[in-house]
């Protein structure tokens, strides 16, 4: 026993030197860094990490690393690195070179005069528009004159205060700080040097000086470092001293911290609440440290000589391994407390590990099979701790060594005491009940711990010749059991999350909770508030939170969580501390504000396992190890990142980054390169643009792609706004911009359109009149055609017409023939209405046409006591087109058959009427039989009534030229043709009329 109890103070002992680690992320050469080695490491004034290596000089930019080189340097390797008031980038090598980057990111050699004589070891700082070179003695260059000179200290020659070892730095904003060979201290501005006191050299070598505040130094010499006023650290006291070992190699002076470069890691030290400094961490102890530099985000960044850079997020934020502490595994499934909120850590070697969280130290383990511990809970009436790895495993509270194992099946998330006397565990067969009365699980309890309703059973389990009897009441449900919660408020009421369902049970009646929506709930975990509040995680869902039995409260993506794949819970008064796949949630129950813990802000893990709270720090187990943060811990990182346009193409050319560049119009294809210089995200940020002018809705795109392209702009005024947001969504403080305007073509401009306007107006003006002349012309056609159409008219109603058609129907009614002479009445109406109608219209169906004609031949075969055939010829399917043509055309042609070619012919004769479409045309043929045209004009030359006879015809063919000047497809067409018809011995043998009707 004694022999334990020094092996366990020993471990303890060991766990305390060790101390605790916090998570970091590393730049090595694999990330491009030029060497392992590193000298030097500087954030500029726009936000990027510049690294001096011996392989050079590189500069980061959150995402990638870039290293700058000069064709004239003559060795790689570069230190001391120093950004002077116009953000040019300062460096030195081995070999008396200095080098700057300019603006433009371009390499430069600062060339020196031969009388400038530099050491291996010169030092250099920029003060002012100025640069003070230390090594032979002072030299100074001016950059707005560019003009070097010397300078010197009254009463002490200039190599007094040269060489190895000698150092100055900016100790205000206008003077220099430092110590000669002498051992002297002295500040200097441009125009005078004060001494301030004296150092032994011979006792103290190599001092190095750092300005702290306004009026205190920090001293480091080879075996210690001091900080006291400029003015008392000569004296060298004890009180003074901030380490003291022989390992210290130099000082780094933060506003709010010392560093301490040592052969053996690096040491931090703050001043306490007494004032008065003390060491709070010691990092990277294996490692030999050549710089530290703290960025605007908080990152802390490492260089060492042999390991690259250390980049760490958090320091408030510690993880404890089986390397850096004496847990026996880093893979932590569980924990829970005890009444004294010590530890308990479930591993998965099969050691339950208790654990003090103030010492930091591992008092006692209990080890189980070597199977993962995967619940515990401590039995206060019995002092022992019960957990599972392969079965049921009862230690002694007081003594580790007593530890008791039962075949009882229990792989579950979790068990819980249930009134004292029993145990409800479950596995992925379902929910149990145990004694805990005697042997645990081998005796059955008092029946009124379920009120008489629980029946158990008992089951054998060999182990070798020996059984074990194992006593359980089994639930109803048998299901994977994933998580179990007895009620702090109902007695008898406990809750079994499962698979697919969530439970409470009275008694062992089980009852189901289910969403608004009316689905059940898969559960990881379960917690109880003070106030009786049932929180519970879920794998796919989120959290939710249930009263009264019924779902009241649900987080999801929407609401903050980083993932809805929830695996455990612990409550913290308002708050609860939520575990996902993704970080470590702090969410507040009153407000609904949720914070996120990630790896970005420190976690050496993303996937949380289980949580407990302990006296004000929250505890998180994951597959790397135990996690430890105070529940204040900050994790939102408030710093407005920057943003810089790098580069602007133009049609693919590079372009200066001017402002109010003015662009031709064929100038139009754009290209904005910009960046960012966000640390802590590592790429988890966003940027948000927009181009006034175009939109005002600010774009958003990832990291990865920190470009922009805007095709065929067209003209106008333009400004191109570009901005960053931060893994917390921190937006950056002022958008980069570049404004720019793109000229209009010709065409567009204002003398162009007014030329254009005025060409427009005249050409209006000319198209107006030319449409009236037009319109005139038009309306005269429209005149003619009235005329002539009264005119056909006043020619199918001349008085002979009419005479004859009156004494036809009176010689009907004189030969006692009253039914012909109605018909013909009766027809002769209807030809005069029909008459009077069409001459009303402009063009009429060839339907209706069809109609007029037949009506009048009707009329004058009747007249004629039917001796004329007439034959009408119509082309198939004519009347049913949509053909129309001008009324009163073709019935005066057909009148003067009648009148003149059929009047003296004693046989009987036909006409024919023929109708057809021909293109644009409706073609009209009539022929008829009788005497022809020379006979006819002798037998009416007796009525000399030769005008009138020849204006019937003469109307028909005016109307038809004034048709097809309007409607023609073709101008040169024929309308109007007539053939004198002849026997084969030459006699007349009738008359032939073609007409050629345009259609419109």
């Amino acid at each position: 026993m004694n022999y334990l109890l020094y092996i366990w103070c020993f471990l303890g002992m060991l766990s305390l030197c060790q101390g605790q680690s916090s998570y970091y992320w590393k730049l090595t050469d694999e990330d491009g860094l030029p060497s392992m080695e590193v000298y030097d490491i500087l954030q500029d004034s726009k936000g990027y990490v510049w690294i001096a290596t011996d392989g050079g000089l590189c500069r980061f930019d959150g995402m990638s690393l870039k290293t700058y080189k000069h064709p004239e340097q003559k060795g790689l390797a570069a230190t001391r690195i120093q950004e002077d008031e116009r953000g040019f980038i300062w460096y030195k090598n081995f070999k008396n070179q200095l080098f700057y980057v300019d603006s433009s990111n371009t390499t430069k050699l600062l060339e020196l005069p031969n009388n400038v004589e530099l050491n291996t070891y010169f030092i250099y700082k920029h003060l002012g528009s100025k640069v003070w070179i230390n090594s032979n003695q002072f030299y100074v260059y001016d950059f707005n004159n560019k003009l070097w000179a010397t300078d010197s200290i009254p009463n002490i020659s200039p190599g007094a205060y040269a060489g190895n070892g000698s150092t100055e730095l900016q100790a205000t904003k206008d003077a220099l700080v430092f110590i000669n060979r002498k051992g002297e201290l002295w500040t200097k501005t441009e125009t005078s040097a004060a001494l301030k006191c004296t150092i032994d050299a011979d006792k103290f070598k190599n001092h190095i000086v750092y300005p702290f505040g306004q009026d205190s130094i920090v001293l480091v010499t080879r075996q210690a470092v001091y900080i006291d006023a400029i003015d008392q650290i000569c004296n060298l006291k004890e009180e003074a001293v901030l380490i003291d070992q022989k390992e210290v190699l130099d000082a780094v002076v933060h506003t709010d911290a010392i560093w301490v470069r040592t052969r053996k890691g690096a040491y931090c030290f703050q001043k306490g609440s007494k004032g008065k400094w003390e060491q709070v961490y010691h990092l990277l102890e294996n490692e030999q440290i050549s710089a530290v530099q703290k960025d605007r985000e908080g990152n802390i960044w490492i260089g060492t000589l042999q390991g690259g850079v250390y980049i760490f997020p958090s320091l408030d934020i510690q993880y404890f391994n089986e390397q850096n502490s004496t847990l026996t595994n880093s893979h932590i499934h569980c924990i829970t407390k005890d009444a004294q909120e010590r530890l308990f850590l479930g591993a998965s070697d099969g050691n339950l590990m208790h654990f003090d969280p103030k010492s930091y130290q591992t008092t006692n383990r209990y080890t189980g099979k070597q199977a993962a511990v995967t619940a515990a809970v401590v039995d206060y009436k019995r002092a022992q701790i019960l957990f599972s790895a392969e079965g049921l495993h009862v230690a002694d509270l007081n003594d580790p060594s007593r530890i008791e194992s039962k075949y009882v099946l229990l792989w579950g998330h979790e068990m819980e005491i249930y009134k004292e006397d029993q145990i409800l565990a479950g596995n992925y067969l379902g929910a149990y009940t145990y004694s805990l009365v005697g042997a645990p699980a081998s005796t059955q309890p008092d029946p009124s711990v379920f009120n008489n309703q629980a029946k158990y059973h008992t089951k054998y389990i060999k182990d070798g010749e020996t059984q074990y009897p194992i006593i359980r009441h089994t639930f109803k449900l048998r299901k994977r059991t994933t998580a179990i919660w007895v009620d702090k408020l109902v007695e008898d009421k406990f809750w079994l999350g499962f698979g697919d369902s969530l439970f409470y049970y009275e008694n062992t009646i089980p009852k189901p909770i289910l969403t608004k929506e009316n689905k059940s709930l898969s559960v990881t975990d379960i917690h109880q508030t003070e106030n009786g509040t049932i929180w519970v995680t879920t794998p796919n869902d989120g959290v939710y939170g249930i009263d009264d039995n019924q779902v009241k409260y649900h987080f999801s993506l929407k609401d903050g969580l980083p993932s809805i794949n929830c695996k455990t819970l612990t409550t913290d008064k308002d708050w609860l501390w939520v575990g996902t796949d993704k970080g470590l949630c702090k969410l507040n129950i009153t407000t609904s504000e949720i914070l996120v813990y990630n790896q970005l802000d420190g976690l050496v893990s993303e996937e949380i396992r289980d949580i407990e709270v302990v006296d004000g720090v929250v505890w998180a187990a994951t597959i790397k190890g135990l996690i430890g943060m105070d529940t204040h811990t900050p994790m939102f990182n408030k710093t407005a990142p920057f943003i810089h346009l790098t580069a602007v193409y133009i049609n693919n050319n590079n372009t200066p980054l001017d402002q109010g560049l003015e662009l031709t119009y064929t100038q139009n294809n754009l290209k904005l390169d910009f960046q960012t210089t966000l640390i802590r995200g590592r790429g988890n940020y966003v940027y948000e643009y927009r181009l006034l002018g175009l939109d005002s809705v600010w774009l958003e795109q990832p990291s990865s792609t920190n470009f922009v392209r805007f095709q065929s702009l067209v003209s106008g005024d333009y400004v191109f706004e570009v901005r960053a947001k931060n893994e917390d969504g921190v937006r950056s403080i002022h958008a980069a911009s570049i404004a720019f305007s793109i000229k209009p073509p010709y065409w567009q401009t204002w003398w162009f359109r007014g030329l254009s306007y005025l060409v427009m107006g005249l050409i209006v003006a000319i198209g107006l009149g030319w449409r009236y002349q037009i319109m005139r012309k038009r309306q005269a056609i429209e005149n003619s055609m009235n005329q002539l159409r009264m005119q056909a008219l006043q020619s199918q109603m001349n008085p002979h017409f009419v005479f004859n058609a009156m004494s036809t129907i009176q010689s009907y009614w004189v030969q006692k023939q009253p039914k012909i002479a109605l018909m013909y009445h009766a027809r002769f109406a209807k030809l005069m209405r029909l008459i009077f109608d069409y001459s009303k219209e402009l063009t009429i169906h060839i339907e209706d046409e069809l109609e007029f004609l037949k009506t009048y031949v009707s009329l004058e075969q009747m007249r004629f006591e039917d001796k004329v055939e007439v034959v009408f010829d119509v082309e198939e399917n004519l009347v049913n087109q949509e053909v129309y043509i001008p009324p009163l055309l073709i019935q005066p042609i057909v009148e003067n058959s009648f009148k003149h070619g059929f009047l003296h012919k004693e046989e009987p004769g036909l006409l024919q009427v023929v109708l057809k479409k021909e293109g644009n045309y409706l073609y009209c043929k009539i022929v008829d039989d009788g005497v022809g045209r020379v006979e006819a004009k002798e037998n009416r030359a007796w009525q000399n009534n030769e005008e009138k006879e020849r204006s019937s015809t003469d109307v028909v063919i005016e109307r038809l030229a004034i048709l097809n000047k309007t409607y023609g497809a073709n101008s040169n067409q024929v309308t109007f043709k007539v053939t004198d018809l002849e026997s084969a011995d030459g006699q007349a043998n009738g008359t032939q009329i073609e007409m050629w009707i345009p259609l419109k």
